[in-house]
């Protein structure tokens, strides 16, 4: 897919393809009440509300992708087939995800001391804390006024840093509005 360090045009395709699928699944599993999308449902509604033009075939063809690489699953809810996301499938999507979660009146604060064996695990976990919206506070200290803690856990269990991560929910600090100006940049 790679070309002299870019991307070639079926490279660019394929993975805009992959997200919009991914963020496709992601706003309609929100306005369903089902954990995962059925493929039937997901055929149609993909076919009416894409910007590209997606076949059955696309569409299956994406899904097998998403599948094979790890990003979604296919069970059975109801007698029906639905897909739903894999922790690597929200963990492509946390950002997406994150930003379709309102602020709250809390503050989720993250600290984490990973060992340097663990550097490749304790870098992914940066970048999702990065990712989800978090602010430096401190050294080893981030501040998001949102409730992503759920994400934060899924990601140091994925990245297997968990027990280096402690997070607290907090109304009050002493430095609310330090905050409060950081996050609104």
């Amino acid at each position: 897919m790679k070309k002299n360090g870019h991307f070639s045009k079926i490279g660019k395709y394929t993975v805009a393809a992959t997200v919009e699928m991914l963020d496709f699944i992601l706003k309609l599993a929100e306005s369903t009440t089902l954990i995962g999308v059925t493929r039937k449902e997901l055929y149609r509604i993909a076919q009416e509300g894409s910007e590209h033009d997606w076949s059955v075939a696309n569409v299956c063809q994406t899904i097998h992708s998403l599948k094979k690489r790890g990003f979604v699953e296919i069970v059975n809810i109801n007698g029906n087939q639905s897909i739903r996301y894999t922790n690597r499938g929200k963990l492509k999507m946390i950002q997406h995800i994150s930003d379709r979660i309102e602020p709250s009146g809390l503050f989720l604060f993250v600290s984490f001391d990973i060992p340097e064996n663990k550097n490749a695990g304790r870098n992914a976990f940066r970048r999702v804390v990065k990712r989800l919206g978090f602010i430096k506070a401190q050294n080893s200290l981030w501040v998001i006024n949102k409730n992503v803690s759920d994400l934060v856990e899924m990601a140091a269990q994925e990245y297997g840093v968990a027990e280096y991560v402690v997070y607290i929910i907090s109304d009050k600090t002493n430095i609310n509005q330090l905050i409060i100006q950081q996050l609104e940049k």
